[in-house]
């Protein structure tokens, strides 16, 4: 804590006893509170507070759902010299099971204080497919036929060449829709469960490992389709993925762990006798994807890693006409069809000697459309003018690496044109006469009275304001207001509010939460908050990468956080047993261990 949070403090301790310091507002809630299984529920949370220290979401067990993050906002607000700031977090839910679940309460820290939202109840139908008669299951996107011209032999088809072929009562396939893709080019990966008997008890279902990849689920389907002349139901999983190392990459093995019935005439006697099938295991084939690296012609410096197509620019400001001196926020938007996750630098922006630029703050938002990953990435910008007159901020420049063509394709947003006036003098200009030329001859000029008075052309000052408060109050009560002092300074030690304390703290705190952690899901947000303790800002505002950086990480230590980060992510989406599994929570706990004893060993 330094010295000028205490200060102010104090100021509030003598002037507003009574006075309520800082609203927090949380809020979470939905797009809809019904829906179909393969239906997407967008979820929002709200928060709205006088504190800047807004840490990201802690979500809860949600066995029932796939949820992934589709970006955040942030806006900050002065109004009659109190700011307030509206984080808005945004979350996509695919729903796995029919029925009622509940999407239990989100916990947010404001200000050290823990705030939670209030539980909210869904109601999720399974839809009853028609008869379709469709040989791919009712499946409309591009995506199925590329993956059948692609895997010709894995794929199950409906030829008349297979009519007869058999197939089993279980197995499950994967496929990707290109073998070879440039870095951080988007390859779909599909897989299905195939099934064509009943299955009594629960199913779960463990995400192939990815090496060398990341990847945003799309969504999760059902349907039927006719192999060798038997109706087959299958439950169908979509993602993208993005490979982030040039080589060859592997997707691992899918596995569905299940239990079959007896079959239809038996599955009376099971449900009253229990089951007398052993759990059976499918598994997808492991697939090799060739990795292919940018190329280096064409490319400027203007590139920022963004891959894909149809890129925007665009630059607004708040004002076009402001005073030297005023705050113009400058905001910079980038969308297109791509991993907006790549794009994590403003273009360069040099507006010269007359203005001052200030770091840039940023936010994004994902959109899924026809199976295709895309998005926006907003750059704001504060730029204070030192001199009047008129000037032209510059068109920003954006370039892309477009796969499609395997060219680099540049854009850029429109020049905008700004009047900048002299500053306003606020000070009142005091008029002095000369009464010596304007006094009539003769006049005698009597002094009645001599003093000196002060002129004040500025406000009392808020250190003047606590020094005239503290002399009202008697000088027998200096003494409480230094107990006052010393009992803060207590506080704010036991805190941990201060920067040399508050260092080891965090370390001895996350160190103690990573040790006692029942499951997986434990270990991110004692790692998060270790994390926005270390650089001072939350680590919902800065990336992983940005943080590593703050703190000045070794690159092999950046690597293994990185890395250890993306593990950690992708257990969020597992099932509720892989999260409690011993060896594997275990192992986890080991690493991000060891990975706190770097960090805190090298961060500066």
């Amino acid at each position: 804590m330094s010295f000028k949070k205490i200060f102010l403090f104090l100021i509030f301790s003598l002037f507003a006893f009574g006075e309520v310091l800082a609203s927090t507002q949380v809020s979470a809630k939905v797009d809809k509170t019904y829906a179909e299984v393969k239906e997407e529920i967008v979820l929002t949370i709200n928060v709205v507070s006088d504190s800047m220290d807004i840490k990201s979401p802690i979500m809860p067990s949600l066995p029932n759902f796939n949820i992934y993050s589709s970006g955040h906002a942030r806006n900050i607000s002065i109004i009659n010299g109190k700011r307030s700031a509206n984080y808005v977090f945004n979350y996509i839910l695919s729903p796995r099971f029919a029925g009622k679940s509940t999407i239990g309460a989100f916990e947010v820290e404001v200000g050290g204080q823990i705030y939670k939202t209030e539980p909210i109840e869904i109601e999720v139908a399974r839809k009853i497919p028609g008869n379709t008669g469709n040989s791919s299951g009712g499946l409309k996107t591009n995506l199925a036929d590329k993956v059948k011209n692609a895997n010709k032999g894995n794929s199950p088809t409906t030829s008349n060449q297979d009519q007869n072929k058999k197939y089993p009562d279980f197995f499950m396939v994967s496929q990707t829709d290109k073998k070879e893709a440039y870095l951080n080019e988007q390859i779909n990966l599909r897989i299905r469960f195939y099934h064509n008997r009943n299955i009594i008890g629960p199913i779960q279902y463990d995400r192939p490992k990815m090496e060398g990849f990341i990847f945003e689920e799309i969504k999760r389907d059902e349907g039927f389709e006719t192999l060798g002349g038997t109706q087959y139901g299958y439950v169908e999983f979509d993602m993208a993925l993005f490979g982030i190392l040039p080589g060859k990459a592997t997707i691992g093995s899918a596995q569905m762990e299940f239990t079959p019935s007896g079959g239809d005439m038996l599955d009376m006697f099971d449900a009253f006798f229990g089951n007398s099938a052993k759990p059976q295991i499918s598994k997808t084939k492991p697939i090799e994807v060739n990795i292919k690296p940018l190329p280096t012609q064409g490319k400027t410096g203007d590139f920022y890693g963004a891959v894909g197509n149809n890129f925007k620019i665009e630059n607004k400001v708040d004002k076009k006409q402001i005073a030297v001196g005023e705050t113009l926020i400058l905001t910079t938007t980038i969308s297109g069809v791509g991993n907006m996750r790549a794009v994590d630098t403003l273009p360069s922006l040099d507006l010269g000697p007359s203005f001052r630029v200030y770091d840039s703050t940023s936010s994004s938002s994902t959109k899924i459309r026809s199976g295709l990953i895309g998005g926006t990435k907003e750059f704001q910008t504060i730029i204070v003018p030192r001199t009047s007159g008129n000037f032209t901020i510059p068109p920003s420049v954006f370039q892309y690496f477009n796969p499609q063509k395997s060219i680099y394709e540049v854009i850029q947003s429109a020049p905008i044109s700004l009047r900048v006036l002299p500053a306003e003098d606020s000070q009142e200009q005091l008029a002095v006469q000369d009464y010596s030329q304007t006094t009539p001859q003769g006049s005698k000029i009597e002094k009645i009275s001599s003093d000196i008075y002060y002129l004040k052309n500025e406000q009392e000052s808020t250190f003047t304001k606590v020094l005239t408060k503290i002399k009202e109050f008697g000088k027998y009560n200096y003494l409480l207001f230094a107990l006052l002092a010393l009992a803060l300074l207590i506080y704010f030690i036991r805190k941990g509010e201060f920067e040399f304390l508050s260092n080891r703290k965090a370390y001895v705190k996350a160190k103690k939460k990573i040790s006692k952690a029942k499951n997986l899901n434990d270990i991110a947000p004692a790692l998060q908050e270790y994390l926005s303790a270390k650089q001072g800002q939350p680590l919902g505002i800065t990336t992983i990468v940005q943080s590593a950086q703050n703190l000045k990480l070794d690159n092999a230590t950046t690597h293994l956080l990185t890395s250890f980060w993306q593990e950690l992510e992708m257990s969020k989406y597992a099932p509720a047993d892989t999260l409690k599994n011993t060896i594997a929570l275990n192992q986890s706990v080991q690493k991000a261990l060891n990975l706190l004893k770097q960090i805190e060993k090298e961060a500066k």
